[in-house]
């Protein structure tokens, strides 16, 4: 008993409530008690509050971004269930049905050569959990942005068992570096495939499913012109790729603790994504950290 109250108790500050310390290590306890109540917004308060009060360098520092990151994806309901269904059904789009023919002539630019074998037109603003996917777009980019500190970049290449090794030295947990490495990719996946789908009806673009022949479909598209098609290229570069930053961290993370059959399945599911988008939109990413 002794013990509990020392924890909320500071000579200069008296007793404290949950939340009113400006301790980091004891705002943190604040959050996983909050959390664990199920009282999220006020463990995201508390976090929010220790991150503040635990500057770049700080030994739980990555601590606190981790149990943010999970406290925000929990606020917004967030479905690992969701994101794999979509990347199922973009995957079984792009698959589509084998045609035995090429394309036919297009009026318009395309990102695919005509002895590729256009198989149809898909859609992907109606894939399977997008409009809730797109519900969650502003917790996904905060999650981004707090995971790429705890990873130290959002992009390929990356020396995953190398910043594992450099989290357990600073004291994080493996579950911790799990929630922390399917974050990321939750909010890799996330925000790409929102950016996939904007991007193409700002540009109108039209998206189909294609085959080499003799070989595996993937993601085509057709714009107005050459410039346009270019232009869409460009623009989703970084997200194609981070597709597939998304893919390995999944993959890492049922290295670590290979406890989940739902992590491992949304692995292969996003690694298939990341080649059916790569084939046409993958490219140098320009964006910097």
């Amino acid at each position: 008993m002794a013990s509990l109250l020392l924890t909320r108790c500071n000579v200069f500050e008296g007793f404290s409530g949950p939340g009113q310390s400006n301790d980091p290590e004891t705002l943190l306890e604040d959050a996983l008690l909050a959390l664990q109540s199920g009282k999220t917004e006020a463990a995201i308060e508390y976090l929010e509050k220790a991150l503040a009060n635990a500057p770049p360098g700080h030994r739980l520092r990555p601590r606190v971004q981790v149990a943010l990151s999970n406290a925000l994806l929990r606020k917004a309901q967030v479905n690992v269930l969701t994101l794999e269904r979509l990347a199922r059904d973009f995957n079984h789009r792009v698959e589509g049905q084998r045609a035995a023919k090429q394309r036919t002539s297009f009026q318009e630019a395309c990102s695919f050569p005509e002895t590729h074998i256009v198989q149809q037109e898909i859609t992907l603003d109606d894939l399977d959990g997008y409009v809730e996917l797109s519900s969650w777009e502003e917790a996904l980019r905060r999650v981004e942005e707090i995971t790429r500190e705890v990873l130290g970049t959002t992009t390929l290449p990356f020396d995953i068992q190398g910043r594992i090794a450099t989290l357990r030295s600073q004291g994080v947990s493996d579950e911790e570096i799990a929630a922390a490495l399917l974050n990321a990719a939750i909010a890799s996946v996330g925000t790409s495939f929102i950016e996939l789908v904007q991007v193409g009806m700002q540009q109108q673009v039209r998206w189909y499913s294609v085959r080499r022949p003799g070989g595996r479909a993937y993601l085509g598209y057709c714009a107005n012109d050459e410039a346009t098609v270019a232009q869409v290229r460009q623009r989703l570069a970084c997200s194609v790729d981070a597709v597939g930053f998304a893919a390995a961290l999944l993959q890492a993370r049922v290295a670590l603790l290979n406890n989940s059959q739902l992590a491992r399945e949304l692995g292969q599911r996003v690694q298939e994504a990341y080649e059916a988008l790569e084939e046409n939109l993958g490219g140098e990413c320009t964006t910097i950290d």
